[in-house]
C-alpha cells in the first residue's frame, strides 16, 4: 500500500472521528535516556493515546474504517485478525455503530484482550497460528460477505492513525 494523503483528507478524517474519539493529551518529555542521542535543541513530546478508547491509537483507524462502510457492508459486518490492540479497537468501533464484528485471534492471545473483545460484543474465533488466522479471515469474508479491516495495511487504519499526528502538530 502506497498512499499519500493531503492535509485536506487528514482534516476530513479528524472531523469524521471528532465527536466519538478522544483528543488525547500531549506532554513534553523532559527527561529521557535517548536525550543524549538527539540534537541539543530537540524537543520531544508524548501523545498519550493510552487515554484513547480501548487504550491505543488503533481506535482511530478502527472507528474511521467502520464508519466509512456502506450501510450494506455494515449490515454484513466486519472481520479482522489481531493479537490485541486492533481486535479491541475494532470490537469497540463496531459496537459504536451497531455493526456485527468477528475477530480471529491466536489461541495464545492475552486472555484479558480476548475477554475485552467478547465484552464489547465481538464474536471470537481462536486459531492455532497466524497462517490459520489469515486463512480463517479469508473464509469468513467469502462465506459471510464481511468486510476485512486489516490491522495495519488498510487505508482507513493508516488514515485514522494520521489523525494522531495531525493533533500532535496542531
Amino acid at each position: 500500500m502506497s498512499i499519500i494523503w493531503d492535509q485536506h483528507t487528514i482534516n476530513n478524517a479528524r472531523q469524521a472521528i471528532r465527536d466519538t474519539l478522544i483528543e488525547t493529551p500531549v506532554l513534553p518529555l523532559r527527561s529521557s535516556k535517548i536525550a543524549p542521542f538527539l540534537p541539543a535543541d530537540a524537543e520531544m513530546y508524548l501523545k498519550l493515546e493510552l487515554f484513547q478508547h480501548t487504550g491505543s491509537f488503533k481506535a482511530r483507524g478502527a472507528y474511521l474504517g467502520v464508519s466509512s462502510l456502506s450501510s450494506e457492508a455494515m449490515a454484513k459486518g466486519v472481520v479482522t485478525f489481531s493479537g490485541g490492540n486492533h481486535a479491541l479497537a475494532l470490537s469497540w468501533a463496531a459496537r459504536q455503530s451497531n455493526v456485527p464484528v468477528k475477530v480471529v485471534m491466536m489461541e495464545t492471545a492475552d486472555p484479558l484482550r480476548i475477554e475485552g473483545c467478547r465484552q464489547m460484543g465481538a464474536e471470537l474465533v481462536l486459531a492455532k497460528d497466524m497462517i490459520s488466522c489469515s486463512n480463517m479471515v479469508k473464509t469468513i469474508c467469502e462465506d459471510e460477505g464481511r468486510t476485512y479491516l486489516h490491522p495495519f495495511n488498510d487505508p482507513t487504519m493508516v488514515l485514522g492513525s494520521s489523525t494522531c499526528g495531525a493533533e500532535l502538530i496542531s
